[in-house]
């Protein structure tokens, strides 16, 4: 059987630019004058009326103290206040008894800053310099005007090998290629001319001049 040649398709991503054409696709495009996008019609409102009526945004407010109710009652009940009429009063009394992280961000001024960085990875430099890489010396330009790069060493995994080939379908084949084998033509050539018997007329040698002279 005969190997069919595969097409790949192509990938826009790995379409190159070309100098002084425009750069090629890979979709089948509409011929003519189509035009693309969408119409977008313009907002009611100008520039000038945008900023001169500016609108901010308004804060978020500020996160509250909420009361620690199960410290409270834990001092309630370290106090003598078994009760629940008890404890109510003593937390309506100790109104000061909050989370204790809301207490520290608030009270707790001279609490030493966070970490503010550098963070992440030193950088390591490249050997290769600035100058090297803006000149383009590390660039091969000798398929420059290619539009699409070279796949003769890509090697597709996940593509099935074609299928062997059969007794049936090589008699199929040959029998095709027999059927579909042209002769040779002939040139057109006139009757009178055909047939015609080859000649080949030699010049006769005179008797005198090929017999020698008798002294």
């Amino acid at each position: 059987m005969s190997e069919h040649e595969r097409k790949a398709p192509k990938r826009r991503t790995m379409v190159k630019d070309r100098v002084g054409c425009v750069k090629a696709t890979t979709r089948n495009l509409p011929e003519g004058p189509f035009v693309y996008g969408m119409k977008s019609p313009p907002d009611p409102e100008g520039a000038g009326e945008v900023i001169s009526n500016w609108i901010t945004a308004d804060p978020s407010a500020s996160k509250a103290s909420v009361r620690s109710h199960i410290h409270s009652n834990i001092l309630a009940i370290k106090h003598g206040a078994v009760t629940a009429k008890a404890a109510r009063k003593f937390a309506e009394d100790h109104t000061h008894i909050r989370m204790k992280e809301i207490l520290n961000a608030e009270t707790n001024t001279n609490a030493s800053s966070a970490f503010e960085g550098p963070f992440g990875q030193k950088t390591v430099y490249a050997d290769e310099s600035m100058e090297a890489l803006i000149q383009a010396k590390y660039t091969d330009f000798t398929n420059y005007d290619a539009d699409y790069p070279s796949l003769h060493g890509l090697v597709d995994k996940s593509a099935l090998p074609l299928p062997r080939s059969t007794r049936a379908s090589t008699m199929v084949e040959s029998k095709t290629k027999s059927a579909n084998k042209e002769e040779p033509k002939k040139h057109f050539t006139m009757k009178k001319f055909q047939n015609v018997p080859g000649k080949l007329n030699l010049p006769r040698s005179s008797a005198k001049k090929s017999a020698p002279r008798a002294e």
